[in-house]
């Protein structure tokens, strides 16, 4: 399945609930952001059956969400 390819502007978001990271889209797992963490969202989005942005976690490193998790972008 082809995919399409996005770059945004960082932007820092929190978590509703616990999220679940993976490693790549599609990917195994990775880690959990914990309801309330705040982490940047990456530059880079990707768009297939379920869509995936970039995150990177401060002490946790970088990783993936499905896009529409229960997330929102801070002002």
């Amino acid at each position: 399945m082809a995919g399409c390819f996005k770059e945004d502007e960082p932007k820092a978001i929190i978590a509703e609930k616990d999220l679940q990271t993976f490693a790549t889209p599609e990917g195994s797992e990775s880690f959990i952001i914990q309801k309330g963490e705040v982490c940047t969202a990456g530059k880079k989005k990707i768009e297939k059956q379920y869509q995936y942005m970039e995150v990177v976690c401060p002490g946790k490193g970088h990783a993936w969400v499905i896009t529409g998790d229960p997330y929102r972008y801070m002002q």
